[in-house]
This record gives C-alpha cells, structure tokens and sequence, in this order.
C-alpha cells in the first residue's frame, strides 16, 4: 500500500527488516508524496533511514529537502547530523533559507575535521573567513574555507589567495 498515516508502521517496520532495499524501492516508485509522508515521521526513522531520506530528498526534492535540515543538524547521532550538513552544503541559496545556513556554523569548531569541513562547505552567513583560516589546521577545512572566501569576497580575497600560494603546504 502507498505511504500514509495508517499504513506508516507497516511500512517503518519494512524499512526496519531483513527487505529494506525492496522497502526503499517501493516508496521511491511512488515519489513526492511517500517521501513527505516519511518526512513527517522523522523522529521514528531508524539513522539509516534518515540519511536516505536525506539522499533521496537532495537527488529527488532539493526544495523541500533543506526542511528536514534543522531536525537532522539536532540529531544525537554524528552520522545524521554530518549527513545534514553535506545536503545543506549542496543546495543553492534559493532552496535553504540563511537561518537554515546559519545553523551550521555551531558545526566549525567539532573536534571531526570531516564535521568541520561540512560545516564550512554548507556556507554558513556572517562567518569570518579570514579567522578560520588563521585557526583552522586541517588541510580540506581549510581548502573549503578559501572556497568560502573566495565567493564572500570577490576579488578582495585575491591578495590572501595569493599568500596561501606562498606556503609550502599548498
């Protein structure tokens, strides 16, 4: 049966058992509305399954999927949390509003450098670029910081660009 209120736990149960893949096929094939269902009920996804939805929603709804985005960057679990920062580092700024952007930069200062690097590539509003860079030691954190900068500030950033270019690391 299709995704809806009173077929929810059948389905949560599926995702769950021993044909997930065939669960996840299944609901793909019956689009938009199996996935806002499963938006819905977030809070009684498995991880796994929140991060597909994450997927599915990016490859599938970019325009809705930037909602689920506070809900997974709350989550308790760094898999979820890491998967909703790439998804918000993917979409444009017409499909995540800046207060959903700005919730990712609580995310520069993790102790992962693959949290940070996340962090840094879903452009987080009013961040200092420069300071990041001073601060940040991890080589792919600081390649996304420059990449920030770089869009932030134009042709202004060219003379730091040019100094990175200087150090032997780079």
């Amino acid at each position: 049966p299709n995704f809806q209120a009173s077929t929810a736990d059948l389905w949560l149960a599926e995702l769950a058992g021993p044909f997930r893949a065939e669960a996840r096929n299944a609901l793909r094939l019956q689009g938009e509305l199996s996935w806002l269902a499963l938006a819905r009920f977030w809070d009684k996804l498995r991880v796994q399954e929140q991060v597909w939805v994450l997927h599915w929603g990016l490859d599938a709804f970019p325009g809705m999927v930037g909602a689920l985005v506070p809900q997974s960057l709350a989550s308790e679990h760094e898999e979820v949390r890491l998967e909703g920062l790439r998804v918000l580092g993917a979409l444009d700024e017409t499909q995540a509003a800046a207060s959903i952007r700005e919730l990712a930069a609580k995310f520069l200062h993790d102790p992962s450098a693959v949290v940070r690097a996340a962090a840094v590539h879903a452009s987080p509003l009013g961040v200092d670029w420069r300071a990041v860079l001073d601060q940040e030691t991890e080589w792919p954190v600081r390649a996304a910081a420059i990449t920030q900068l770089a869009k932030q500030e134009g042709e202004d950033a060219l003379s730091t660009l040019i100094q990175l270019l200087r150090i032997n690391d780079w």
